[in-house]
């Protein structure tokens, strides 16, 4: 099989791809409307066509990739075709109008660039006269209450992080807090409570692990990297008890906007798309004209 060859075409596809071929070069050649029609159509049959094997393809790919996380991860950057860069960080940097070799210096450098990264975007958000009241759809003036955690809630946590999950600087991988869980449930409830009590989270659990990934080609320069924080895994525990009273609270008395999309449960960014798409959608089927307008900070 050539392996330049997109899987999901089979050998009646392709000879139907040739035939597609022929028309159009006989169209060239000798122009006509009937001619024109028959490459339309043709074609437009042929791209339906090949739209459906290639979503039967993934779909039978996905199916029996379901309880493999990395492969469906590999599967999903295949679709995207988002191929994972292995380049080293560069020896040197470019700053200044000179080149820096020093390690200690460019960790300095990016540690600069990353924490500035937050205060420069937020003096470019224009000042608004409203108040985030402006956008909470309730009207409660009843406060959150932070109940103290449990075991139980603890374990139903812990069985939501992914085996696999990346440590933070204290090199404690995921999987073995989730085997020795039953050792340390009631020790890590006592802090977590601990914690909600006297509004105080722990220190150790608030330094990350920053990894640099470039977004672009010229990776010697500081502006073309994001940073990926990775803080231990035990602050997740306290991240998600806080998460589950916070959005408890804010469901029970419908303070969120509908349309705020991420970090709620069924109001993923992917609702977001959906959202434009609809609207968008709905109105071509009008005859209106649509426009976007996107401003980049």
């Amino acid at each position: 099989m050539n392996k330049f060859r997109s899987p999901w075409l089979t050998p009646g596809l392709l000879k139907s791809i040739n035939r597609k071929n022929r028309l159009y070069k006989k169209l060239i050649t000798s122009p006509n409307k009937s001619g024109e029609l028959q490459y339309k159509t043709y074609k437009n049959k042929l791209n339906h066509l090949i739209r459906i094997a290639k979503r039967s393809y993934y779909d039978r790919k996905f199916d029996s990739a379901k309880n493999d996380l990395k492969l469906t991860w590999k599967l999903l950057k295949e679709v995207i075709n988002k191929r994972k860069s292995k380049s080293p960080l560069p020896s040197s940097f470019k700053a200044e109008g000179r080149s820096i070799t020093d390690p200690t210096e460019i960790a300095n450098r990016f540690c600069k660039y990353f924490t500035n990264i937050g205060p420069r975007l937020a003096s470019a958000i224009p000042a608004v006269s409203s108040t985030f009241r402006s956008v909470l759809t309730g009207n409660s003036n009843t406060t959150v209450t932070l109940k103290p955690t449990t075991v139980r809630e603890l374990e139903n946590i812990c069985s939501t992080f992914a085996s696999g999950k990346a440590p933070g600087y204290d090199n404690i991988p995921m999987h073995v807090i989730k085997n020795s869980f039953h050792l340390i449930s009631t020790p890590l409830m006592n802090i977590i409570n601990l914690s909600l009590l006297k509004g105080i989270f722990p220190d150790k659990l608030k330094i990350a692990k920053v990894i640099t990934v470039c977004k672009v080609e010229d990776s010697c320069l500081f502006v073309n990297y994001r940073p990926i924080s990775l803080l231990p895994n035990f602050s997740k525990f306290f991240e998600k008890v806080m998460c589950n009273r916070l959005t408890e609270f804010a469901e029970k008395y419908e303070l969120l906007y509908c349309c705020q999309f991420g970090f709620r449960k069924n109001h993923s960014t992917s609702l977001a798309l959906i959202h434009l798409i609809n609207k968008i959608s709905c109105a071509i089927d009008r005859h209106e004209i649509t426009a976007g307008v996107f401003q980049s900070i």
